[in-house]
């Protein structure tokens, strides 16, 4: 890989040199590539510019992968675009080649971090979402929390974020009374804002993400919102039926489905159905308290997703937990796929995580050491061993499916769908208990083995 002195060398040289060339004929043509100062300024480029920028960038952030944590890659490449144009504007007379070399990439990093640094912040993303129906205190999950929209924004006024005036405007909008147009255009803004986000939900979930950019942090926020759900989820035994009830805005709303069918026989046939969230899952007076006592469990998974949400959160034991937090991303995706074939990959998939990608072998010794379900003694209803099983939802679908080698995808795969999920919910489940009751493991292959660990 080229050393960054001599590609910063390389890309000052190349940018001054475009300055010399006719402006219709840097690369020839008439609208050529442009470096921005940042103040509406601009300075002509060639495309072996950008090409020279991208590799610098590349071995920037091998150097130092926490930034491709912290800002997307293309928000680097304009950054380190914007100083090389701000290394023309201060050049006297564009002579970038004869900089001392030494200097160059110390230079250009520097302008780089200072620029990227200007864009990130810890950011509070607030989502319209459907969740249960009825009050209940707030829930938390790592850097994710379930809340009504009244609570929502009774915290945010006691945090200084908004204003009484508007806390009060707002409540008054959601019991659908006209008020009169707030006259500050600063509060105008905030108000329409949480209006905008919450929508017609009647509970959102906020999830604070670390020091980084606003494009790096909102798929994180969005992904977090998703898989705190889901770990809620999973105090139901069928954890896919209670998230067809729950959901984000941002993810769409509740809506009709029609279609129409022929069979040629000059009778056109027509049905709908429903998709999106209905509006929350209906639960009864006790599910709060089953809550409070399936959370003593969940630790792990918030640990998970402050990881996941801020690189420089301390953990230790930040291996265990990646695997977890894939785990659980792979079995959110189960629950919301259409498919069942690919859902019972996914669910496979969600095991495999957890038994430290041993496939077949891996997730038995999981269910043998976690669940104490010997593998060889009938589970299910239908008699199945949980032997057969995973040959079934590992061997006969994982397996060829990723490798293109699946023959009877056309299947009914429904009954699989079914024990796939059930599956590795108990997984999950079992997985969480030990977790939480050995919080000094950080090997994934402690759950496949009999022995916890020691402390350290």
């Amino acid at each position: 890989m080229a050393k960054k002195e001599d590609l910063a060398s390389a890309i000052l040289g190349e940018a001054g040199f475009a300055q010399t060339r006719r402006f219709e004929q840097v690369d020839g043509s008439p609208i050529p590539l442009m470096l921005w100062v940042g103040d509406g300024r601009a300075y002509k480029a060639s495309a072996l510019t950008f090409e020279l920028i991208q590799t610098y960038v590349s071995v920037l952030t091998a150097d130092d992968s926490s930034l491709t944590q912290l800002f997307t890659e293309m928000e680097i490449v304009e950054a380190a675009a914007t100083s090389i144009a701000n290394f023309i504007d201060k050049t006297p007379n564009r002579e970038l080649a004869s900089l001392p070399i030494k200097y160059k990439a110390c230079d250009l990093d520097a302008s780089i971090l200072s620029i990227l640094n200007k864009k990130a912040f810890t950011r509070r993303h607030i989502f319209g979402c459907s969740f249960v129906r009825g009050a209940f205190p707030a829930i938390s999950i790592g850097p994710a929390i379930f809340e009504s929209r009244s609570q929502l924004v009774e915290r945010m006024e006691l945090q200084g974020e908004i204003s009484t005036v508007i806390v009060r405007r707002l409540r008054s909008k959601w019991a659908g009374n006209r008020v009169r147009p707030v006259k500050n255009p600063w509060a105008r803004h905030n108000e329409t804002a949480i209006l905008d986000a919450v929508g017609a939900a009647l509970n959102v979930c906020t999830v604070e993400t670390g020091n980084q950019s606003a494009k790096s942090s909102l798929p994180k926020a969005l992904l977090i919102a998703r898989v705190a759900t889901t770990v809620i989820v999973l105090m139901w035994k069928t954890p896919s039926k209670a998230l067809k009830d729950m959901g984000l805005s941002f993810d769409g709303g509740f809506h009709r489905q029609h279609y129409a069918t022929t069979t040629g026989s000059g009778f056109i046939g027509s049905s709908s159905g429903v998709a999106g969230i209905a509006g929350g899952r209906y639960v009864d007076d006790d599910w709060y308290g089953d809550w409070v006592n399936f959370s003593k469990i969940c630790g792990p998974a918030g640990e998970a997703l402050n990881l996941y949400s801020d690189p420089s959160y301390f953990s230790e034991r930040p291996n265990i937990l990646k695997r977890l937090f894939i785990s659980l991303w792979w079995f959110h995706n189960g629950c919301r796929e259409q498919s069942d074939f690919m859902a019972v990959t996914k669910f496979a998939a969600a095991m495999d995580s957890l038994a430290g990608g041993n496939g077949q072998e891996g997730i038995k010794n999981l269910i043998e050491k976690r669940l104490e379900r010997a593998a060889d003694v009938p589970w299910l209803r239908d008699g199945r061993t949980p032997a057969n099983l995973i040959r079934e939802i590992y061997k006969l679908t994982r397996s060829p499916m990723i490798h293109g080698s699946m023959e009877n995808f056309d299947r009914d795969w429904s009954s699989y769908r079914v024990s796939a999920e059930f599956v590795a919910r108990e997984c999950l489940v079992a997985a969480l208990h030990w977790m939480s009751k050995n919080p000094y493991a950080n090997d994934i292959s402690l759950l496949t083995s009999a022995e916890p660990p020691s402390p350290s």
